[in-house]
């Protein structure tokens, strides 16, 4: 029997050691606590989305309408016009007679009427102006009144308040006293106002009493026509000018800017008219007076509409007002009511079908009418199914209130086309009011008053207005805008992410373009060629970039970068062309030295003769700079003929027809016109002409030091320079990639029977490849420009200082660390019995890195990228600093731009807590949150791909 203890396998079992249950316990507490780490991360990050959705989704959702009381109103057909305190505790009724009457919200009882006009005064037209309050009441005689009616608020002690109360009356929170003219409290209260209304408690404690302030002036002449002023409109337009239109019966009419002056030494004000007299055509098919005639807040336009939707627009021609155009802005349906909106800069209409219309005027210079402009027609949309009964204005915002024949009344946004609320009432005609701080709507409709408590929400934003284009007021068409901020309540709101989405990637293409070159270059050399002691150095230096704060980098890119890149723009853009060439043509003459000699030379050395080639080729480029600006961008005879005033002016049919009238020609049809041999100065195309040598020798020399910038402002040259320039690096990546397809197909091969003969070729093909590209950038500059195109309409323009070129350069400075030190690692992690493979099969070093060690390294490399991009995506800093902020979708490379994390950077601080533009600062670390999301999962996948397809190697 054989001695198990002699047994090799026995004892090859015994020598086993078990693993004591304390590192089992170690292992287990250490996946329990990755585990935990893991999720709470994926926690932490749902948690920032939904926090993130939860505040941005109150954007797109409606406002909501609860009743807050009804009261009896008795029907009139004689109302005008229906407005509310804010406090919605009165209500105001212009009558057409010119009387106005006031009511209490919440029992409907008449609390006093005051008339504008004496009590035998025949008033023919009356309106009311919701901003200021303004009212103009038209006479039988053809004289006008301007008054003023608007309600006014007066906080008052206890004291006063039982002074007006009377007796041991008070009110508790939320109770109000109704004060009518000659009841009790009457006297007391009018020593707080003019017309005392309302007295109320409010829920903070305090005696708020609203009343009105009253002020009608004396009759004015207009001076034109005879008959009734059958038509008037009153408007308060930008910076308070105030402008009256007034029609007579007899189609005369005037627009007038009205000017009051207070004496300062008191006594009633003076009113003076300055009048532009017009006519309207009222017999033209028997048509008669227009239903409405209104007045453009600027004083330059004004506006006769018809019910059956025909408009004609007065421009001013002069010292008077002539027929601009006619046209049909509701060629579908029949028009019930029209005013115009808040800044009276927009007519709208409500129609029979339920739809809102509306436009406004913008400059067209292919116009023919007598101000070079045209009515635009920009708002259409429903509101109702039933016929348009009423609208009310918003004072706060551009808000409207519209009530319909069914006794509905909705709350819409007149340029996000957004439905705010809508309530409903009894089935008759609605008379709307909404209250100026837009939280309450009264709705009168047949014998009932409904009080309405409005929380908007956010009427100004919709998808409309975040991510769609919008023709703004003024504008001839849609454009993308970004402004949070105006400086009048009138303006409209425009808040498109689109320009900073646009700022964000561009801002980061131009980084990555910079940066994922040199990272992944940088990361083969050092990985396949760099000396394992220079690797040791060179490596953490690179890492320790990673470390520099953003801020500094900002500092360095607004302070250093910017102003020196404007001084030497030319070498910085020849620099891009010259260093790599430079680094590759040392590569090739480096060939050349001796075996011996290379070998000798340490590995720091070797990054010692890169940093020097690369210093020595930007002093080059620096040197060329100057030298190429004055031979590519050199002005030529027309232009400087042109910029020294040496031209005549072109007949007008000689002159294209797409000029039209304007008093500047935007760039890209400047450039267009000098194509034809013409040019644009003053208003008016002109052709060069003969002029003396010395002063063309002298605009030349000052074009000609003006360089390059003055040829980015568009102020000389032809397109082919800028393309060549541009085309330049395009056309070394095709030469490049062309002479690598050659090679790859033999073009190469024999003819070499030593390593100095091989160098040699290898210089001389490397020197026909850059002679190549230039030729090929010559070639395809030459046939863009016989085109008609011109990169300073797209990829070039006006130069900034702090533009999106040093943003990229510093941006990618940035990112470089990340790309190089992920792509390094994943290029080391490749198998080195893949290169011995490799290299046993004959490939050149060279080759086993592109060939083998790239492809099978290929998903770090890209999680690299990716990485990097999600780094470019969302700094902020340096864009803050070195850029102009300003959100434009300019392609220029020198202009500036604001991406998504600056803008929340620069505006949150200032923003309202809940407010819209708040909530759109949320908006945008959403959009930002995605882009990073589908970033790193699009890295993610490919990178599962990438490893799926080397895992057999």
């Amino acid at each position: 029997m054989r001695n198990s203890s002699n047994d090799p396998r026995s004892t090859a079992v015994a020598s086993v050691r078990r693993t004591s249950r304390l590192v089992h316990a170690h292992d287990r507490v250490a996946t329990s606590v990755i585990t935990a780490g893991g999720l709470s991360v994926l926690a932490a990050v749902l948690g920032i989305c939904v926090y993130l959705l939860a505040s941005v989704w109150p954007l797109f959702e409606g406002g909501r309408a609860s009743i807050a009381s009804t009261a009896p109103f008795a029907s009139d057909e004689g109302v005008v016009d229906l407005a509310i305190d804010d406090g919605a505790l009165a209500a105001m009724e212009v009558l057409r007679d010119g009387s106005v009457r006031w009511r209490s919200i919440a029992s409907g009882r008449v609390l006093g009427v005051d008339r504008l006009v004496d009590d035998d005064a025949d008033a023919a037209a009356v309106v009311r102006e919701p901003r200021l309050g303004l009212v103009a009441v038209g006479l039988g005689d053809g004289r006008v009144v301007l008054g003023e009616v608007r309600f006014s608020e007066r906080i008052l002690t206890e004291e006063q308040g039982a002074g007006v109360l009377g007796g041991e009356r008070s009110l508790a929170p939320g109770e109000s006293f109704e004060i009518a003219e000659g009841e009790a409290g009457y006297a007391a209260a009018r020593a707080f106002t003019l017309r005392p209304l309302v007295l109320a408690r409010t829920d903070g404690g305090a005696l708020r009493l609203v009343g009105a302030e009253i002020e009608a002036g004396e009759p004015l002449e207009i001076g034109v026509g005879t008959g009734a002023a059958a038509r008037v409109d009153v408007q308060v337009g930008p910076g308070g000018r105030r402008v009256l239109a007034v029609l007579r019966e007899d189609g005369s009419g005037a627009l007038n800017l009205v000017r009051t002056t207070r004496p300062l030494g008191g006594g009633a004000p003076r009113t003076r008219l300055t009048s532009r007299p017009l006519s309207v055509d009222v017999g033209r098919d028997g048509r008669g007076l227009p239903a409405w005639f209104l007045a453009g807040g600027d004083g330059d336009a004004a506006f006769a509409l018809w019910a059956d939707g025909t408009l004609e627009r007065y421009a001013v021609a002069g010292d008077a007002m002539e027929l601009a155009e006619r046209l049909d802005v509701s060629p579908d349906s029949t028009l019930r009511v029209a005013r115009m909106a808040l800044g009276a800069r927009t007519l709208i209409a409500g129609t029979a079908s339920g739809r809102i219309v509306g436009g406004f005027v913008a400059g067209d210079p292919l116009s023919n009418s007598v101000d070079g402009a045209r009515f635009v027609l920009e708002h259409d949309f429903g509101v109702s199914r039933s016929p348009i009964a009423s609208i009310g204005i918003g004072t706060r915002d551009r808000t409207l209130v519209v009530g319909d024949d069914a006794g509905a009344a909705s709350v819409v946004h007149l340029t996000s086309h957004k439905r705010v609320a809508r309530v409903t009432g009894a089935h008759a005609p609605a008379r709307v009011a909404m209250g100026g701080r837009n939280d309450a709507l009264l709705v009168v409709a047949g014998d009932e008053a409904g009080l309405w408590s409005v929380e908007p929400g956010h009427p100004e934003a919709s998808w409309r207005m975040l991510a769609m284009p919008i023709r703004y007021e003024g504008q001839l068409e849609p454009e993308f805008v970004y402004q949070s901020s105006s400086g009048d309540d009138a303006a409209e709101p425009k808040l498109s992410l689109t320009p900073l989405v646009f700022g964000t990637l561009k801002a980061t293409l131009v980084a990555m373009l910079f940066a994922v070159p040199v990272g992944v270059l940088a990361a083969i050399y050092s990985s396949e060629f760099l000396d394992r002691r220079a690797h040791a150095i060179v490596k953490p230096t690179v890492e320790m970039m990673a470390s520099l704060p953003s801020v500094v980098l900002g500092f360095v890119a607004a302070m250093v970068v910017a102003p020196l890149m404007s001084k030497i723009l030319p070498g910085v853009l020849l620099g891009l062309i010259v260093v790599p060439l430079g680094v590759l043509l040392a590569a090739h003459l480096w060939e050349l030295l001796p075996a011996r000699v290379a070998r000798r030379m340490p590995g720091l050395w070797h990054v010692a003769a890169v940093g020097a080639v690369m210093v020595v080729s930007s002093l080059a480029a620096v040197g060329l700079g100057s030298w190429g600006e004055r031979v590519l961008f050199r002005p030529s005879n027309a232009d400087v003929l042109v910029l020294s005033g040496s031209v005549e002016p072109v007949a007008a049919k000689d002159a294209p027809a797409w000029v039209g009238r304007r008093d500047v020609l935007p760039g890209e049809l400047q450039r267009r016109l000098r194509r034809a041999g013409m040019d644009f100065r003053d208003g008016s195309v002109v052709r060069p002409i003969a002029a003396s040598d010395e002063q063309v020798r002298e605009m030349r020399a000052a074009l000609e030091a003006s360089g390059v910038r003055a040829w980015l402002d568009g102020k000389f040259g032809a397109a082919w320079p800028g393309w060549f320039v541009a085309m330049l690096v395009p056309g070394l990546v095709v030469a490049w990639i062309l002479r690598a397809w050659w090679v790859g197909q033999g073009g190469a091969r024999g003819g070499s029977s030593t390593a100095r003969d091989a160098a040699l070729s290898a210089l001389a093909s490397f020197v026909l490849t850059a002679v190549g590209s230039i030729a090929l950038a010559a070639g395809v500059a030459w046939a863009l420009s016989a085109a008609g195109l011109d990169p300073r309409d797209s990829i070039f323009g006006p130069f900034s200082v702090r533009n999106t070129l040093v943003v990229g350069l510093i941006m990618g400075f940035a990112v470089v660390p990340i790309i190089y030190t992920i792509s390094e690692d994943a290029l080391s992690a490749v198998p080195h019995a893949l290169r011995s493979a490799s290299l046993g099969a004959g490939a050149t070093p060279w080759q086993t890195a592109i060939r083998v060690v790239l492809p099978v390294a290929g998903s770090g490399i890209f999680s690299a990228c990716m990485i990097g991009l999600g780094r470019a995506v969302g700094e902020t800093m340096i864009v803050l600093m070195a850029t102009g902020n300003t959100p434009t979708l300019d392609v220029n490379v020198f202009e500036g731009m604001r991406t998504l994390s600056a803008n929340i950077a620069v505006e949150l601080p200032e923003a309202a807590k809940g407010s819209t533009h708040y909530r759109v600062l949320f908006l945008c670390g959403m959009v930002l949150f995605v882009m990073t999301f589908v970033i790193n999962t699009t890295a993610e996948v490919v990178r599962q791909r990438f490893r799926r397809r080397n895992a057999a190697l």
